[in-house]
């Protein structure tokens, strides 16, 4: 199960975090990013159309669908013309793993203050299946 990914947030997450199917929780974090100004795709396009009374699985009308494909035409184009920029972090393109989920939540929260991009649901959610754990 993943807690983020490269993608999340729009692919402004520094970091993609997963339970390890070689045990602990796995940490990678990227060695570069997208710049600033990337325009919403499909995904936040769905979050606003859901968060907007359109329930959870929306039908998509024949203009939504169309709305969607422009987003996802736009950030294409905009892809293309803005590559990825190297992350200035001493910690930028290493992976780390942690025996508990709270010890990965901890360092999440450190790099998050240190100007990593990291999404706050995924160290809410490390610590909230840490501490079902302890009990």
């Amino acid at each position: 199960m993943s807690y983020c990914r490269w993608s999340s947030d729009n692919g402004y997450c520094d970091v993609y975090v997963y339970e390890d199917v070689n045990g602990g929780w796995t940490a990678h974090i990227a060695g570069r990013r997208r710049p600033p100004g990337r325009p919403p795709g499909m995904i936040e396009f769905m979050g606003m159309y859901c968060m907007a009374g359109g329930g959870t699985t929306p039908e998509l009308t024949a203009e939504a669908q169309e709305a969607i494909r422009l987003l996802v035409q736009a950030q294409k184009a905009w892809d293309e013309a803005n590559p990825h920029i190297p992350i200035a972090h001493d910690l930028a393109g290493e992976s780390f793993n942690f025996a508990t989920p709270l010890e990965c939540a901890d360092a999440l929260r450190m790099w998050k203050v240190s100007g990593l991009m990291v999404p706050d649901y995924a160290i809410q959610e490390l610590i909230e299946e840490g501490e079902e754990a302890s009990g």
